[in-house]
Formats: C-alpha cells, sequence, structure tokens
C-alpha cells in the first residue's frame, strides 16, 4: 500500500495505533467493502452511463475526446478529493477498443476474448455428453 493510504485499514488497539504496510488476508470484506465505496462517491457518473466501474477498473464512455477528457477530469478529481491514488503506469487513456474482463468492448461491438474461447475449444473432453 501506498504511504498516503495506511490510515484507510488503521485501528486502535491497547497497545496503541496499528497501521498496516500490505492489506492483509484477515479483510474478508475488503473487496466488498472498496465496491461500495467507489460505487457510492461515482454513483452520479455511473448512473448517467459515463463510468463503469469494476473494482480499481474504471471504463469511461465517451463520443468525442473533449468529452473523453471532462470524464476523465472529474474521475480524476472524485479520487484525489476522496484521497484515492492511482498508478498512472496502469493507465490507459483514449482507447477505441479494450479488453476489459474477458470481453473485448470496442466502439461498435462487445466480443468474447478469442483467448478465452480457445480453452474451451481445444480443452480435453470429458466423458460421453451426448444426448441420444
Amino acid at each position: 500500500m501506498k504511504f498516503v493510504t495506511e490510515w484507510k485499514t488503521a485501528f486502535r488497539t491497547n497497545r496503541g495505533l496499528f497501521e498496516p504496510l500490505v492489506m492483509y488476508f484477515g479483510l474478508y470484506n475488503s473487496p466488498a467493502t472498496f465496491q461500495l465505496i467507489i460505487d457510492t462517491l461515482f454513483r452520479n457518473l455511473i448512473n448517467q452511463g459515463r463510468v463503469v466501474i469494476y473494482m480499481d477498473d474504471i471504463l469511461i464512455f465517451s463520443k468525442t475526446l473533449e468529452e473523453h477528457s471532462g470524464i476523465a477530469k472529474e474521475v480524476l478529481k472524485i479520487l484525489s478529493d476522496n484521497k484515492l491514488s492511482i498508478q498512472t503506469k496502469k493507465c490507459r487513456f483514449y482507447q477505441t477498443k479494450i479488453d476489459y474482463l474477458g470481453v473485448i468492448i470496442s466502439k461498435n461491438s462487445i466480443e468474447v476474448d478469442p483467448i478465452k474461447i480457445k480453452g474451451v475449444v481445444r480443452g480435453p473432453l470429458r466423458g460421453d455428453h451426448s444426448l441420444s
């Protein structure tokens, strides 16, 4: 975890304040809690159909570069206002085609990633599954 985000998982014990440096497995509901926070922060943009967010993946939907830039600035402001950070090396802006959760999304289509299909087509057959 980044130094500036340690407070988000900090808790007080009888021996003082504990600020973990990594997300530990004992936080079973962390992903669900994080998703709830993100859904709440971005509720307006989500309801307008301008963004889709799953965990730490934020997809921005726009018709023009100007619109995309405006939404991206709004997203970055919401993150900044709530002391959430991004890793810029993992960000990709102005994409017209993207692989997202096993599907390829482009301007005019949503397709299953061919790599995902290969495993099913080439996979071993297990028993006879015919209906006859």
